[in-house]
């Protein structure tokens, strides 16, 4: 299985880049720059790609231009890796870490990619599993009870790529947010504990163009969406035997 790396990168953020280069020589892997879109600099036909119809129905607050961006950028990011001859895509934003063991991890699930994606951060906090399987020494493959919110780093296979690119078409909600409701095209997304990549403390680039906790919402319509949104997520079981393939025997 041959595996490319690529590194979200906004073409003005020449400092983070320089950091995560630092941090992926390193650890002697190779990777490709996808330029970024600048939210600041949007165009039309990026703009009309967010459906703020949806957005205005389906979620409680609208997305400022940085959450489009990103949208926007990883939707780049799998296309250019769609159009690529390589089987798994190791994605990672510019404010990730990748920790020592991360060769490790890699060459544990790349020879049996029966997954869709596997996310290589969840949080500062552990994350309640439903089920896990150890795949090295250090590290085990889990199915999230509720997939975590981040996009920093995660390993994506072609099927995967496919997937998230079905749910970003006319996308309403953040990057991140959309893929927790994985049941709408049957993403199969898994987390690996400990986390493999941390964020370097930086400033977000999204709340830089405006501060995503400032923007006003109704209370109601949240928890409302929240209410209907665990529903769904308590009604549909995830693939279980997805973990089973990984085990190490």
């Amino acid at each position: 299985m041959r595996l490319v790396t690529y590194v979200i990168n906004l073409e003005r953020s020449q400092d983070r880049l320089a950091r995560i280069a630092n941090n992926l020589n390193a650890l002697n892997l190779e990777f490709e720059v996808i330029p970024a879109i600048d939210g600041a600099n949007l165009l039309p036909e990026q703009l009309a790609q967010y459906d703020h119809v949806r957005n205005q129905k389906k979620y409680y607050k609208p997305l400022n231009e940085g959450e489009i961006g990103c949208v926007l950028s990883h939707k780049k990011a799998l296309k250019t890796f769609l159009s690529s001859e390589y089987d798994v895509l190791l994605l990672l934003e510019d404010d990730a870490y990748l920790s020592q063991h991360v060769h490790e991890v890699i060459n544990s699930v790349i020879a049996k990619p029966h997954w869709d994606t596997i996310k290589f951060y969840s949080g500062k906090k552990a994350k309640k599993v439903l089920k896990s399987v150890p795949i090295t020494a250090s590290h085990s493959i889990c199915c999230p009870k509720k997939v975590p919110n981040s996009m920093l780093a995660q390993l994506v296979t072609r099927k995967g790529a496919e997937k998230i690119l079905m749910m970003y078409e006319n996308f309403y909600m953040p990057a991140d947010i959309s893929l927790q409701a994985w049941w709408q095209t049957d993403l199969n997304v898994l987390m690996c504990q400990p986390n493999i990549a941390t964020p370097f403390e930086c400033d977000s680039e999204i709340d830089k163009l405006s501060a995503r906790k400032s923007v006003t919402y109704s209370t109601w319509k949240r928890l409302r969406q929240r209410a209907a949104f665990e529903m769904k997520r308590l009604l549909t079981k995830p693939n279980y035997q997805l973990l089973d393939l990984l085990e190490r025997r």
